[in-house]
């Protein structure tokens, strides 16, 4: 297999895991989001990490409480009520689902790292929803762009474009390093600490889930970048 066949199907499987975390984070669960969970996404996953790696572990974990609150519902509307307890409120949220909440240590948004967000999207071409009223750096935006890059690459990739794929790897791992991958594992952590009693894990797995991704693809998109043909 060539070098660009090689890199084009690693960002196809990229792109697939960040596109699935930006629908867990972005609205409540639906049927499709069910259906690609329980058919569709563990095959993604186990590319990703590998069928035998401990990070496996989580999305078994949240299957499991998917499969919990579809026994309660068909439309698992519990976990509906869930997200609009953890990540809209009202109410104090368990974490907060914005970047500059962590990036200025207070409860903060719309501050200097939204705006170095919105720089970084407008580099790449890349308009967030709700964009200019809604802060950029939502923890689903932030997966959608990760998403769109991943899949930029897997299109240049495709069609021979090294040179343009190269950019969009290089545009990956610098938003990794600079922003997603710097607050992710700590958005994790504070869900995990002060998720109320009476609520469903299902979130907190994915939040984990999506702590290490891109915990695992800041090694994935560098490899990606030096296979590159120079």
């Amino acid at each position: 297999m060539e070098a660009n066949e090689i890199i084009a199907n690693a960002c196809a499987n990229r792109a697939f895991i960040y596109q699935y975390l930006w629908r867990v984070f972005s609205d409540v669960p639906d049927e499709t989001l069910i259906e690609t969970t329980l058919r569709t996404a563990r095959e993604q996953f186990e590319l990703f990490f590998g069928a035998d790696s401990p990070e496996m572990k989580e999305f078994t974990a949240l299957c499991v409480e998917l499969h919990t609150a579809l026994a309660l519902d068909a439309n698992a509307s519990s976990l509906a009520n869930e997200y609009t307890r953890l990540l809209i409120g009202p109410g104090k949220l368990p974490a907060s689902p914005w970047e500059s909440v962590y990036a200025c240590g207070e409860e903060l948004v719309f501050q200097q790292s939204t705006l170095d967000v919105r720089a970084a999207y407008h580099a790449a071409g890349f308009t967030a929803a709700g964009y200019p009223h809604v802060p950029d750096d939502h923890i689903a935006t932030e997966l959608a762009f990760m998403a769109a890059l991943c899949s930029e690459a897997e299109t240049r990739a495709s069609s021979g474009d090294m040179p343009g794929a190269k950019v969009a790897l290089g545009r990956q791992a610098m938003f990794l390093a600079e922003h997603l991958g710097c607050w992710v594992g700590e958005f994790a952590q504070r869900l995990t600490s002060h998720l109320p009693k009476s609520a469903s894990s299902f979130y907190v797995h994915a939040a984990n889930l999506a702590a290490a991704v891109c915990k695992a693809d800041a090694t994935a998109a560098a490899e990606l970048l030096e296979a590159c043909p120079k």
